[in-house]
This record gives C-alpha cells, structure tokens and sequence, in this order.
C-alpha cells in the first residue's frame, strides 16, 4: 500500500452509452465522452499536445500510473482527445473503450457489474505530477470525503475538483504533523531549499487531512479528506534591530493622547496572536523567517520557557501542574487585543496557551551570523532540509518543454545540464567548505519557465552569472585555490599571482574575473560538468573553447 495526496480529481458519471462501450455493444462512437468543462485543459495541463488538427484541437496521451494492488496492472497511456474550440463539439472524449481497449481498471469484467447511474470513472492527479485511473461504485462514493461525494452527487454527469493542495504537499503534510505533535518546529538548510516557501505552505497544510489515493487499493481508493483546522496564521522575520518589545510588549507614544508625551503599552505579534488564539479557541500558526538573525534571548525574554508545552495550558484551557505563569511588564488596564472587532484586556498574570504554534527557518549558511540560542533551539524539532535534485527533477516533469522537436529535445538537455552542474558543485562545496554551504535545488527555478531553446540557454547563462557564481565567490572568499580548483581556470575566473616582492608581506593569489559570451558561458558549464569526477552523462562535453 502506498498513499500519495491527490490535487485534482476528474469524474465521469457511466450511463446506458458508456455501458454498452465498456460492453462492447454501442451502435455508435465507442468513447466515454467528457463534454465541454473548460477545467478539463487544466486538469491535464502539463501533458504534451500531439496531432493538432485545423479545428483547434489535438490528443493527449496521459501517462496512467501502475496499480499496484491485487490483480496489478502496469503502467499505461489513456488516449484522451480535444474537439477544438472550432469543433461542432467542442467537447473532451476518451476514445476506444471497448471491452479490450478499455483502460483495465474500467472493464465491465472487472467492475461492479451493476450498471447504476451511481458508479463512476475517474481520474486522480496526485501532487507528483502522476496521474491515476479507478472505478468508483457507490459504496466506494459514500465513503469518499465531503468534497468529491457532494460533487459527484449533483446533477452534473462530469466535473472536475480541484483540492487546492500543491506539489509540496506531502512534505508540508509531513512538517504539519511534527508541528501539531511538538508546537515548535525550526526548518534548517542551506540557501534556495525552499524554507520559506515551505512554511506557507505547512501553514496551508495545517491539521489538514488530505485527500490520498492508496494505490493498491481497487475498490475504495481515495481515502481521508477530514476538515481542516483552520488556523490563524501570521509571519513575522527576525533582523538585527528587532526586540522583545515588536515581539512581546513594549511602551510605544499612545497617539490618542492628548498630553505631549504620553507611554503606552502595545502587545507584539507573539502575545497578541496567543490572545488571539485563547480567545477564539482557533489554533495560530506564526512563521518565523531568517529566526538566527535577531537576538532571540532578547527577543522571546521569558517567553523561552512557555514555549516547552508542559509550560503552557492544557488542551481544555486550564492551568496543570507544570504550567508557569508569568508577569508581563508595562500591562495596565488599557492593554487591550482586538479579536473580531472586540477589545479584549491583556492579563498581567500570562499564561500561553496550548494551541499556539512556531514554524521557523534558519539558513545552515548563516550560523555565524548568531549562533542560535542553545535553550531556544532545544525546544525546537528540527527539520533538516537538504538539496533534493529529485524534487526539481520532477517538477521538470510537471512541466515539459512545448515546440518543436528540437526544442523539446534542447530545453530537456539544458535542465540535464543544470541538475549535473548543481550536483558537481555541491560535491566541491561539501569536500571544501562543508555540507551547511552547498546550493538548494530552487536556484535553478527559472529554468522550470523556459519552454524554447533560446530562453533556456538565456536563463541557465543568467543562473550562472547572477546567481551561482557569485554566490560560489562568497562561499570561497578568501580561498580562492579551491575555487579554483573546483571551476577550474578556463572559464570565467583566472588566479593571478601578487608581484614577487608583495608575497614577503603576505600577498596572496587573487581572482581575476573573465567576460565571456553566452555561447562560451554555455561551453564552459558543458566541459566542467564532463570533466568533473564521476561525471554525470547528462550533458555532453563541448570541445569550443571560450
């Protein structure tokens, strides 16, 4: 068994015509006709256009993933056809399903056999991109969450619902439920990991249970769904000349005053959201960004020891044995939170309640910014968030280069190119300077945008030059033999030798940068992913030299 979230799923309801397709008696076409929903494009978006025809219109071979359950059926492609907006029709079909040319999860032979305007075909689009074909009957309607089974029951015969997860899903699932098991959860990697993309998206993921497909599952193959949380969510970034007074309480001039100078004093982000969250009884969620780049004892104060849960309240609201109060400073009775429109007093006697939530990230470069705090980072689950080449592998799949076939064929070879050059480096960076210092797989995002040739050699080349490079300079300052010794001295960088008569003084080699043209930038990442040591296949070597 395996459960992967589901993002889109497309449903089509079986009526006396597609009965009598599957059964191999129709007296006209034998496809399951799916009409005209103009979310149906967008269900399938991604999958190659093929045999384009004058009326607007083209094929579709979607790529449907093995079941691997009882009875397993290998991988397979579903043949799916567009009329075109000029088409009498307009209307979307899956053609040729006859008792053998069906897909075989759909044959009468194998499904309900009773014929029921209850049963259903479908198809799931999981969060990696796959996509998954199943019968549904009613049983396996009834059992499905809210949201298909009342789209499904309507009067529609097909739609398609969108479960507005994403492809990171699945991982922010999985940080969702450390979050809710340990309240405090710090993300930590190097640079362009997707941190702070991914506490969006843990903040949307948030206590939700999502809908998943269990692929060795035939007959009721999608499973939770439950409702969401619903948090309240706020993000905040820490910096040099942030203070417990943005993030606890400080005295700030009350500007309703009438006297010249007049202190009050206004709760920060953390005390208002867990008065916020006490109030309302909704869990909160606060994002914490760049968290080692403030003075995090300055900043949480006291608030250290509340964050442990057994500090806080208990799950009903009450104080328990080990719960700590403590006393905020500069609170009177003008302290107020407003919550849905309503003032409500800040207690000077503050206990932190249990449904509040820290979500923070921390880049493995910065450690010498500020070291993070011992006391604080004990109290923080870590997630540690390495380069994933795969991840960016398979968003490439998700989205395929379009145009011609020399197009396709040169915009895949660059991305090969750009997943070898990363791997290289970061291989050097790890022997030189460290894991903590290597490059996150999202630096090479743009290139997910490039559908011709010409954009793609454009956006590699300004990856290299604005990017990469100058962050290999930064990583490599000051040692600039082994960045020599990992890019070599053929491409854009040349080591020069100080004057003889400097090196008594100390006079160390330096980098002399070279400006080279596209085509030679180009040339240059070709040779040095071929040349490197168990050089990946991906991108040939190039024998132009700049």
């Amino acid at each position: 068994m395996a459960l992967v979230a589901i993002d889109a799923i497309l449903w089509r309801r079986l009526q006396q015509a597609n009965y009598d397709s599957l059964d191999g008696v129709s007296a006209g076409q034998y496809d399951i006709r799916l009409g005209r929903d103009d979310d149906v494009a967008t269900f399938f978006d991604g999958v190659p256009q093929l045999n384009p025809t004058n009326l607007g219109g083209y094929d579709l071979k979607v790529p449907i993933a093995a079941f691997d359950g009882a009875s397993p059926v290998p991988q397979a492609e579903l043949r799916v056809r567009f009329m075109g907006p000029r088409s009498q029709r307009k209307d979307w079909n899956i053609p040729s399903q006859r008792p053998d040319t069906a897909y075989p999860l759909w044959r009468l032979s194998r499904s309900s056999p009773n014929r029921s305007t209850e049963n259903f075909v479908i198809i799931a689009r999981d969060v990696l991109g796959r996509f998954h074909a199943r019968w549904l009957d009613a049983a396996a309607v009834a059992a499905l969450p809210e949201q298909i089974r009342k789209a499904l029951r309507s009067q529609k015969n097909m739609g398609v619902e969108f479960m507005a997860v994403t492809q990171h899903a699945e991982e922010a699932v999985r940080i969702s439920d450390k979050l809710l098991a340990s309240h405090n959860v710090l993300l930590y990697g190097p640079p362009g990991t997707g941190k702070s993309h991914l506490m969006w998206e843990t903040a949307k993921a948030f206590g939700r249970d999502p809908v998943q497909i269990d692929t060795a599952d035939e007959a009721q193959p999608l499973k939770g769904g439950g409702a969401a949380l619903d948090p309240i969510v706020r993000w905040v970034t820490f910096h040099q000349t942030y203070g417990y007074e943005d993030f606890i309480i400080g005295l700030r001039p009350d500007p309703s005053s009438v006297q010249a100078l007049s202190l009050k004093a206004f709760p920060g982000i953390l005390l208002e959201l867990a008065e916020v969250a006490r109030a309302t009884g909704r869990p909160a969620v606060l994002l914490i960004d760049e968290i080692n780049r403030g003075n995090v004892s300055r900043i949480f104060g006291e608030f250290i020891t509340l964050l442990e849960p057994d500090k806080r309240l208990g799950g009903d609201g009450n104080e328990t044995e080990t719960t700590v109060p403590i006393s905020l400073p500069y609170v009177d009775a003008d302290t107020v939170v407003s919550v849905d429109g309503q003032d409500l007093p800040v207690l000077k006697r503050f206990v932190l309640p249990a449904n509040i939530y820290l979500l923070a990230s921390m880049n493995s470069v910065d450690r010498s910014v500020a070291p993070l705090d011992a006391a604080l980072r004990r109290r923080f689950r870590i997630v540690n968030l390495d380069p994933d080449l795969e991840a960016l592998q398979a968003e490439f799949a998700r989205r395929p280069p379009t145009g011609s076939a020399e197009d396709v064929a040169e915009v895949v070879r660059l991305r090969t190119l750009a997943t070898d050059l990363l791997s290289h480096l970061n291989e050097g960076i790890s022997a030189f300077r460290g894991p903590d210092y290597r490059l996150g797989q999202w630096y090479l995002a743009d290139l997910l945008k490039a559908t011709n040739q010409a954009d793609a050699r454009s956006v590699l080349v300004g990856i290299w030059e604005e990017k990469l490079q100058p962050h290999l300079e930064d990583v490599f300052h000051g040692r600039v033999e082994q960045l020599a010794a990992l890019i070599g001295e053929d491409g854009p960088i040349r080591l020069s030798d100080p004057p003889s008569n400097y090196e008594s003084a100390g006079a160390r080699p330096f980098v002399n940068r070279k400006l080279l043209s596209p085509e030679q930038t180009l040339a240059f990442l070709e040779r040095l992913t071929s040349a490197a040591p168990n050089a990946p296949t991906g991108a040939p070597a190039s024998n132009s030299a700049p």
